[in-house]
């Protein structure tokens, strides 16, 4: 009996021991389980997010914003600002009086003092000629600390449609999430710009928290940059053709058009299309020195920016006028018909570009002395005859005869306002590296 009675206590000892091993596995398990749940969370977050909570050095006088999640938050509060305006002044949304209350609950306090300002109906006469369908385009935003949780923004941006600038303080609330609006008038009256150190007048006070003037920081995706500087490049575009120019990378610029009345001359002639430009798809890629946004518009023309801080970028208006090593050595792998494939893509670029002189370029001298005259401008009107729209094509029969390559296309309208389609022959002669010359069958 007593022995039956040690081997069952020796069997509970090792009972006893095997949960608590079990126990202890488990516990092991379970950090490393969390181990890997946690890992590919953090690798999730960009450096971009790590910004927003890092603690950073008070600045005390005006610098350009740095990071993008300060950029874009500020950008999309002013965007609502302009909302509230329009929605309030024009009753088309049925949301006329909430407008106007939100637009009243986001003015600061300060403002409304110093214009002696007390109620919705005196606020919306200082809005009144405001344009129906209003939209804002943000160029520069700064910030200067007031505290650790109170920051105050100056912003520059552009009434695309009044056609004319604008500057605003927008002050952030950290402790409370709350904003808001000093408007332009504000800032006039005070001479402020982005260069006055002395912002004593604003006072260090909380904001109080309502239904309209909450806000939160937010993280910006490469796909919302490139929307951005897509919209900036837009607006500069149309309205001031000089900045526009300054966007452009220089060395692209230079071998593109050459001088800025050249630049000027192209942006005249295509304005009305390239109002149109929208966005269809983008494509990032991340560098050491700079961040690169690639997007495409609706006619497959590409647009390129490289960007070396938080709104500082240059552009290029396709990716066929400058180089790039890597595609040229992906090039020179190509069988001949393969690149002259590529070739014809690029050419039909250039046409849909509106890049008259780059698409004159590669034509055979000859072939352009006896049907132009050798004269680009001549070139330019007989395509803007033959070819109005912008083209998408496809491929069809291909030949080769004693070194000259034949590859016909057929050419469809992108626009869908023809449903016509277009046959053409491309003659093409490749020569050392990436260059060719061609020639097309003349109706």
């Amino acid at each position: 009996m007593e022995k039956t009675y040690n081997i069952l206590k020796i069997l509970i000892c090792i009972l006893g021991s095997l949960i608590i091993i079990a126990f202890l596995i488990l516990i092991v398990l379970n950090l490393f389980y969390e181990q890997d749940i946690l890992t590919p969370y953090e690798k999730q977050y960009t450096k971009e997010n790590e910004d927003m909570y890092v603690e950073q050095e008070l600045i005390t006088q005006w610098e350009k914003v740095k990071y993008k999640y300060q950029y874009y938050t500020v950008q999309t509060l002013v965007e609502r600002y302009v909302t509230y305006i329009k929605d309030g002044i024009y009753d088309d949304t049925g949301i006329q009086e909430v407008s106007q209350e939100a637009l009243y609950s986001i003015i600061d306090p300060t403002y409304l003092a110093e214009f002696h300002i007390e109620n919705v109906e005196e606020l919306m006469k200082k809005y009144e000629g405001f344009e129906k369908y209003e939209e804002i385009t943000v160029n520069d935003i700064y910030v200067y600390q007031i505290s650790n949780d109170m920051n105050l923004y100056f912003v520059r941006g552009y009434l695309n449609i009044a056609q004319k600038e604008i500057t605003l303080f927008v002050k952030l609330d950290m402790h409370n999430s709350a904003f808001s609006i000093f408007p332009e008038e504000y800032l006039k009256k005070y001479e402020y710009t982005e260069q006055t150190q002395d912002m004593e007048q604003i006072a260090n006070t909380y904001i109080v928290a309502n239904n309209y003037n909450k806000f939160k920081m937010l993280s910006v995706s490469d796909e919302r940059m490139t929307v951005i500087y897509f919209n900036q490049l837009k607006t500069t575009i149309l309205t001031d053709a000089s900045k526009g120019y300054e966007y452009l990378d220089t060395e692209y610029r230079e071998k593109r058009f050459g001088s800025e009345e050249n630049y000027e001359a192209y942006l005249n002639k295509n304005k009305t299309e390239l109002a149109q430009i929208e966005i269809s798809s983008y494509l990032s890629n991340h560098y050491k020195d700079y961040n690169e946004y690639v997007c495409k518009d609706q006619y497959n023309n590409i647009y390129i920016f490289k960007e070396t801080a938080v709104n500082e970028y240059t552009v290029q208006l396709d990716d066929y006028t400058l180089s790039d090593e890597e595609l040229d050595a992906e090039y020179m792998k190509l069988s001949t018909q393969e690149k002259v494939a590529n070739n014809v893509n690029k050419w039909v670029k250039m046409l849909n570009n509106r890049d008259y002189q780059a698409a004159f370029n590669v034509l055979d001298e000859t072939f352009r002395t006896t049907n132009f005259e050798n004269n680009v401008d001549k070139f330019e009107e007989y395509i803007r005859q033959e070819l109005p729209q912008r083209y998408q094509f496809e491929l069809k029969e291909y030949s080769n005869e004693t070194g000259i390559s034949i590859q016909k296309i057929l050419m469809e309208d992108m626009t869908g306002t023809d449903a016509t389609k277009i046959e053409k022959s491309i003659y093409m002669q490749l020569g050392e590296n990436t260059d060719f010359v061609m020639s097309f069958d003349v109706k």
